[in-house]
């Protein structure tokens, strides 16, 4: 007779972490370090996430992830960015971000400058 149908763990959906393509850019300015990933999906739902890894290592190092959809999705190419910020107090010249496409050296470009006083906006 009708009620809540029950569901069990086999009905449920595997939701897997798979490595992600992108491109990078990363800049520090004096002690902040701000690194961009940006691509694109063929549908929309994707999960994204950029994760600095657990483990230090210097130069620091990412991973590029995604979770793909589940269930039905729009059909149009879906772009992401993403950003990861930290300190660094040492002048870094690359990070290591890790995707589907292996290994990637990004160069950490140097903004010169000196941080405002004070809030620029009215």
């Amino acid at each position: 007779m009708g009620g809540i149908p029950s569901l069990s763990y086999t009905d449920l959906p595997i939701l897997v972490e798979e490595l992600c393509r992108g491109s990078y850019t990363a800049e520090q300015f004096i002690h902040l370090i701000t690194l961009k990933a940006e691509g694109s999906h063929p549908t929309g739902g994707y999960q994204v996430f950029l994760k600095r890894n657990p483990v230090y290592v210097f130069p620091p190092s990412f991973t590029l992830t995604h979770i793909r959809p589940v269930g039905e999705t729009n059909q149009l190419i879906t772009p992401f960015l993403l950003t990861s910020q930290f300190e660094c107090k040492e002048t870094l010249k690359e990070i290591v971000v890790v995707d589907a496409a292996g290994s990637n050296q990004v160069e950490v470009k140097q903004v010169k400058g000196e941080a405002p006083s004070k809030p620029t906006c009215e």
